[in-house]
């Protein structure tokens, strides 16, 4: 398709979503799906006044690599996996994360196909597990949640078995650690790859959806298919079904594995480290990794903990050494209050650079 403006107007929406706005968002997603109503773009300033015809929605990307871009999404690319997900179930939604990323625009779009009612949960920072526990109490139809890996972890902090009885829990925004899977084994996880260029999540506990495709260039992770974005409308760089990630991993026997970032190794005192292996390795989502240039050492590896006292902390080091080595242990550290978010709910890497770097 062409991403040439054409008559279709944009129409900003304003986000966070609260329960008073989210019904005229929802049937303003609904008219923009289907054609009948202006495109809309959520949460952020529009490129343009009108766009391209077939254009039903525009989302922002997070910028944790950059600037956010905006990224335009057709009905179709945003539908595609709607029945894949529900796979013959009628759920009920529960939306906690914000609508002005794709994990939360998702839960709206494939709401809108079931007859139950969307339950909302405003996003809150820092993240309140109850709200989660309360709209659980609420559900009437068979519960379908998306979450980041940090609202997983603090809600079983709160209560271990509190989503046992959810029918599935879509995990994305980010990996989730060795220990977070094994302590969520008993739950119906699936855990989601993807991004606003792929109009969320589309590789499922590894496996792509139907339509869709992963290739592997000299290490880079390709995702091809039906969820493939048109393009960012700031520069009309059209993707033509093909989006080239800045992910790095492995495609073997129809399973995706994703094994870090394309900008994610840093030269520690001689030695590669990965910083997606440091993050694994420390074993919690309450915590970022990021590094900062040394003249020394070459990069000093920082990490930012929320919720841990400094002997929890060294424990999380010590499985550092103790799957990485010395050279991977993070050697500058804080315990704040809460870690810094982006809107889409990842955590914002460049804030937490930033602090390192403030001396803060």
């Amino acid at each position: 398709m062409s991403l040439i403006p054409g008559p279709r107007p944009v129409h900003v929406m304003q986000s966070p979503i609260d329960a008073g706005s989210a019904p005229d968002v929802l049937a303003a997603l609904a008219r923009a799906l289907d054609g009948s109503g202006p495109c809309i773009c959520i949460g952020s300033a529009a490129p343009a006044d009108t766009v391209a015809s077939e254009i039903a929605v525009i989302l922002h990307t997070s910028g944790s690599t950059g600037r956010p871009r905006p990224v335009g999404l057709t009905a179709a690319q945003l539908t595609a996996l709607t029945s894949h997900v529900h796979d013959g179930v009628t759920p009920q939604w529960i939306s906690s994360l914000p609508w002005s990323a794709a994990g939360g625009l998702n839960v709206a779009v494939r709401s809108l196909a079931t007859p139950h009612g969307l339950i909302l949960v405003p996003p809150s920072h820092p993240f309140d597990p109850h709200t989660i526990l309360d709209a659980l109490a609420t559900a009437a139809g068979p519960v379908f949640l998306s979450l980041v890996p940090m609202q997983l972890s603090r809600i079983l902090d709160t209560n271990p078995q509190a989503l046992a009885h959810c029918h599935r829990i879509l995990i994305g925004g980010a990996s989730m650690s060795t220990m977070l899977r094994e302590r969520s084994a008993h739950l119906p996880i699936v855990q989601t790859y993807g991004m606003t260029e792929t109009a969320g999540g589309c590789v499922f506990n590894g496996t792509p959806a139907p339509g869709v495709g992963i290739d592997i260039d000299d290490g880079r992770v390709v995702v091809t298919g039906v969820t493939v974005a048109a393009g960012y409308l700031d520069t009309d760089q059209e993707f033509h079904g093909r989006f080239a990630t800045q992910d790095l991993g492995t495609f073997d026997d129809g399973r995706l594995t994703v094994t870090g970032r394309i900008d994610d190794v840093v030269l520690v005192r001689g030695t590669n480290v990965s910083l997606s292996a440091v993050a694994d390795a420390l074993g919690t989502s309450d915590a970022c990794v990021v590094a900062l240039p040394d003249d020394v050492d070459g990069a000093v590896i920082c990490a930012a903990f929320t919720g841990m006292t400094d002997a929890q902390v060294e424990t999380h080091l010590d499985a550092v050494v103790a799957r990485l080595g010395h050279s991977a242990r993070p050697r500058r550290t804080r315990i704040v209050a809460s870690l810094p978010l982006l809107h889409t709910g990842k955590i914002d890497r460049h804030a937490v650079q930033r602090m390192f770097e403030e001396g803060r």
